[in-house]
């Protein structure tokens, strides 16, 4: 039998029979016999069949076939032929078959017709000799005539041989005879002349294929048996053509028409002539039928389908017991689920449905069950296609419902395969399909919400809402950055909000009655320390703001020059400028009013009323104050003459102040969250929004412009700052982000900028250096290095580039650093030891620094020499008077001020009301305390002073002396109260008595029972009489203490009262 043995590359070899009645084709479609997978294999290269005499080989590849080396279309096989498809070898091989051959009966015997009561003789069996029947006489051959018995037959001479050379004699023509018997013409019945006996192969091959109604019937024998039912007659057509041929003359009259020879002659003719017709139809009906079984084969195997499934559904409706039948039908359900995978856009849903009911229709034939049929392997490459193309389709065309189909392929796939060897490989791969898909689907349904939800913002007008959920969106996929529908949706946001914008030109402002202001012209007590006493004055001034009044000191002297009222919380340093004269801009909080001070007197240049109050520092450019307050608003205000040129409004609070292009033509401006405003100078209007993305609240920081660069700083949580590069030269489009650099910490205060040098302070108390490049990309901004001060606390920070690459930071104390190619390195020395309270001003050497000390509200303006980092003079400013002794006789009292500074007070003094800079004392308080300086005067009308820190301490300050110092093991939690004996200070935990005088008997203290869940915290002391008091604790309990003598001095609890 021949067969092909597949020879891969790698792999064993394998062997594929070949029948003569089914084609076999080779390629790479699923639906192929012989499927291949290697790449650039036609879905069909060439197909094998039985073409009558041999197999032949026809390419479907326009290519053609290599056979035995040489490429060809169309070729017969041989034994031993190879054919070679990609990396896979065919051989032909074709095993000879023992074909039988049929038995041919003998030619040229006498024609002689079976007796009525003669048994059959079978094909291969010996005939048994006729009986003998009585003779009447010399036959005559007509009936009656010295015939048989019974009339019914006649003796026929056998001819003899006639000797060479002569004439036979009478003898020899007589010889024996033998009867043949006819059948009587009489009863109408008619001869047996089938000439059974002889094996036909045409006639059993027009069994195959001859529909039932036109197969050879039985005929009827005189004896009422059936000749050619089972059995063969007797006689041959040739025997019987003979003996009829052969037969004596009759005289005219006699002649019987059936056995004419004419007659005979015509029907031996006739069935010549049928038995070929019955071939040719044969040959014609299987060659027809054959043709259109490849015919549907080629569809199939060509793509075509459509045609396929209509060509098999044919030929199985036309010939149904066909032996290809059953193969049409196979071929059916295989071209349906093609035909739904087959096209540019697969129909998966149907092909699983196709896939399903071929499952359904073979699932329990025998070429089915087995794990490597072909059918089985068949339903198993569909269901691993429609698994994995229909999870790819959901997941490019966002289609839920495939997700399902993909689903359910894949438990087919699971379930046709081998419980043993399960393919995991392609499960898997299924299962991430199907996870992509899902999440891509999941994807676009989110951006269609999200779409849905801008759309509704913006017919509202409400674009923040809009560009919020836009930012939510863009948090969970950043491919809504790319989006065109979602960036449209993001457009519409951005020109609603520029075209909701309001601008006014030369606003004007209700002006309100100033509130009533405190009389500046009493003494103010301001302790003043300088290094050196020669200097001279240079008419220079430096100032600082501290409780509620602008401080205006020498800059060389440090003496206090001039002090006016601004009230409390001014959003911004003072500004020098240059309006009308040199002066100072700052914000009066009492009355409302942005004031432009002349820098030697103090007395307003200009001032004027805003609608609200600023929010944070404003830009001075080109003789114009550009300022953020209250409200979502920018303010224009002229620097000459004070007047509010234009104001913008916008939909949300902005962070100022704004930024200046280089050309002076354009201004940057951040919102509180999500976008960047793009503004004109001249005039001052917004030209355009720009999606940003920050978080609310994010930028607290200024931002900076670096020539075409823009430079600002996003707080992206607790721990750490992203620094965004922005590039605005590319006008009219958008500012685009080319780099971005990491800051550990948060960022408040504007970085600070020399050359290509920035230097970012971020909490607690860290310094990043960075160097800026005009490269246009990420390599713009580089991060050299960082520091962080040792024991680090979250405070203000206010840096100041210098000369060859120092810098210095104010913020728990002065500090100075040298920026190196990869380190910040710090100088050791360090100076002013506290809470910065102002950014850094230089003047030439010298820098001019605010702080505060923890204990005490005031502010020390102090100057320092950069390079020795020393101080050279330093001034306490605005520092409270926290009690003064009752007044003595010549009406000279002691104050005690929040700095710890005593000083003396006279009548005159205080009439004159000028600046007193030389206290008599200061007291020793611990610089580092964070617990206030507090200060009551007594019954007796002395002072009783108290700190706190690691070194606590009581003082007693009276007129008559210097203060009585006590030291203290722990701090007072509030003030002592005074009894006739001493004080009673209230301790954590304990009340102890402090006596007025020295010596005496040690008074025991009142401590808490050991019982107590947590030690008092003291609130409030009061005395009730001279030896009672009250005291009340945190947690709202009031207690009574008596002091008493008796047996021993000691402080008692006499009473209590819980809330």
């Amino acid at each position: 039998m021949a067969h092909l043995e597949i020879r891969p590359r790698s792999g064993a070899t394998q062997v594929h029979s070949l029948d003569r009645k089914t084609p076999v084709t080779i390629g790479s479609s699923p639906a192929a016999d012989v499927p291949l997978s290697a790449q650039g294999v036609l879905a069909i290269e060439c197909r094998i069949l039985w073409n009558g005499d041999a197999y032949q080989m026809t390419s479907v590849n326009p290519e053609g076939v290599a056979l035995n080396g040489t490429t060809i279309r169309k070729g017969i096989l041989v034994d031993g032929d190879r054919l070679r498809i990609a990396d896979t070898e065919f051989v032909f091989v074709d095993v000879a078959e023992s074909i039988p051959v049929k038995e041919t009966p003998p030619v040229g015997e006498d024609v002689r017709l079976k007796f009525d009561d003669e048994p059959a003789v079978r094909p291969g069996q010996r005939r048994p000799s006729p009986p003998a029947r009585p003779s009447e006489g010399r036959g005559t051959g007509r009936p009656g005539k010295g015939g048989d018995a019974d009339g019914g037959g006649f003796e026929v001479r056998q001819p003899a041989a006639e000797p060479r050379g002569g004439r036979r004699g009478d003898e020899e023509r007589k010889g024996p005879r033998s009867r043949v018997p006819l059948e009587d013409d009489d009863d109408g019945r008619p001869y047996d002349v089938t000439g059974g006996g002889v094996s036909n192969p045409l006639q059993e091959a027009l069994a195959d294929v001859l529909p039932e109604s036109k197969k050879e019937k039985p005929m009827l024998a005189r004896g009422g048996g059936l000749v050619g039912a089972g059995e063969a007659p007797e006689p041959s057509l040739r025997e019987m053509a003979g003996s009829i041929l052969k037969s004596k003359p009759r005289r005219p009259g006699e002649e019987d028409l059936a056995r004419s020879p004419l007659v005979v002659g015509m029907s031996i003719a006739a069935a010549v002539l049928a038995v070929a017709a019955g071939t040719l139809w044969f040959v014609l009906a299987r060659e027809f039928m054959n043709r259109k079984f490849e015919s549907a084969q080629s569809a199939l195997e060509g793509g075509q389908f459509a045609e396929a499934i209509e060509g098999f559904t044919k030929f199985a409706s036309d010939y149904p017991k066909s032996d290809q039948a059953k193969q049409a039908k196979v071929n059916i359900g295989k071209a349906r689920v093609e035909l739904a995978l087959a096209g540019a856009v697969p129909d998966w849903e149907n092909g699983l449905k196709s896939l399903n009911e071929f499952v359904s229709q073979h699932r329990d034939s025998n070429d089915f069950r087995p794990d490597d049929s072909l059918l089985r392997m068949f339903a198993r490459q569909s269901a691993d296609r429609i698994a994995l193309g229909a999870a790819k389709m959901a997941e490019s065309t966002k289609r839920r419902p495939l997700l399902a189909t993909s689903a359910d392929a894949r438990q087919l796939l699971d379930i046709l395969s081998p419980p043993e060897d399960k393919p995991e490989n392609q499960l898997a791969a299924i299962s991430a399909a199907l996870k992509s898909a899902e999440s891509a689907i999941l994807q676009q349904e989110t951006f269609d919400a999200a779409i849905a939800q801008m759309k509704g913002a913006n017919e509202q007008k409400a674009p923040l809402q809009s560009l919020q959920t836009y930012g939510k969106l863009l948090d969970r996929y950043a491919v809504a950055a790319t989006d065109k529908s979602i960036q449209a949706q993001v457009k519409a946001s951005l020109e609603v909000e520029r075209s909701g914008i309001d601008r006014r030109e030369s606003p004007v402002v209700e002006v309100s009655a100033s509130p009533a202001l405190p009389d500046l012209s009493t003494l103010s007590f301001n302790r003043r320390v300088r290094a050196r006493t020669d200097v001279t004055s240079v008419n220079t001034v430096t100032v600082a703001v501290a409780e509620g009044a602008l401080f205006a000191c020498d800059t060389i002297t440090g003496d206090v020059l001039w002090r006016r009222s601004v009230g409390l919380g001014t959003p911004f340093a003072p500004i020098s400028v240059q309006s009308k004269q040199a002066g100072y801009l700052v914000w009066d909080s009492a009355r409302g009013q942005l004031v432009c001070v002349a820098e030697r007197t103090g007395e307003p240049i200009w001032s004027t009323p805003l609608p609200s109050s600023p929010v944070g520092r404003p830009l001075i450019h080109e003789g114009q104050i550009f300022l953020v307050s209250e409200g979502s608003t920018l303010l224009q205000v002229d620097l000459q003459s004070g007047e509010l040129v234009s104001e913008l409004k916008f939909n949300q609070p902005i962070v100022g102040p704004p930024a200046v292009s280089s050309q002076g033509d354009r201004m940057y401006l951040a919102g509180r969250e999500s976008i960047l405003y793009v503004l004109s100078r001249r005039p001052l209007a917004c030209e355009q929004v720009v999606w940003l993305g920050q978080a609310a609240g994010s930028i607290r920081a200024p931002m900076l412009m670096l020539r075409d660069y823009l430079l600002l700083v996003e707080n992206a949580g607790a721990e750490v700052s992203q620094l965004r590069l922005l590039d605005t030269s590319r006008d009219p489009k958008a500012p685009r982000e080319i780099a971005r650099g990491t800051v550990e910490g948060q960022v408040y205060d504007a970085p600070v900028v020399r050359g290509k040098q920035a230097v970012v302070a971020s909490t607690p108390e860290r310094l990043t250096a960075f160097v800026i490049a005009e490269t246009g990309d990420a390599q713009s901004l580089s991060k050299v290095a960082s520091y962080q001060v040792p024991g680090p606390q979250n405070v203000p920070m206010h840096v100041l580039l210098g000369p060859d690459d120092q810098f210095w930071m104010s913020s728990t104390a002065l500090r100075r650093f040298d920026v190196k190619v990869d380190s910040i390195v710090p100088d050791k020395a360090q100076i002013a030891v506290g809470l910065t309270a102002q950014p850094l001003t230089s003047a030439a050497d010298s820098l001019y620094l605010g702080r505060r000390v923890p204990f005490s509200p005031a502010v020390l303006l102090g100057c320092a020499e950069r390079q020795k980092m020393l101080l050279e003079w330093q001034t306490v400013l605005g520092a409270p008077v926290l009690a003064a002794t009752a007044p003595a006789a010549d009406g000279s009292a002691i104050a005690v001020t929040a700095q710890g500074d005593v000083f003396p007070v006279s009548a005159a003094k205080l009439a004159k009301g000028s600046f007193e800079l030389q206290p008599t004392t200061t007291l020793a308080v611990d610089e580092k305390s964070v617990v206030p300086l507090g200060a009551s005067l007594m019954p007796d009308g002395r002072v009783a002073a108290w700190s706190g820190g690691e070194s606590p301490r009581f003082w007693i300050v009276g007129n008559d002396s210097a203060p009585r110092e006590t030291k203290l093991d722990l701090a007072l939690q509030t003030a002592p109260v005074r009894l006739a004996e001493g004080f009673v200070l209230p301790l954590p935990g304990r009340l102890r008595f402090q006596p007025r005088g020295t010596g005496g008997s040690p008074v025991q203290e009142w401590t808490a029972p050991v019982q107590a869940a947590a030690a008092p915290v003291w609130r409030g002391l009061l005395p009730v009489d001279d030896n009672t008091f009250v005291a009340l604790d945190a947690n709202g309990r009031l207690m009574q203490g008596r002091y008493q003598s008796n047996p021993k001095p000691h402080v008692a609890e006499v009473g209590k009262w819980e809330a």
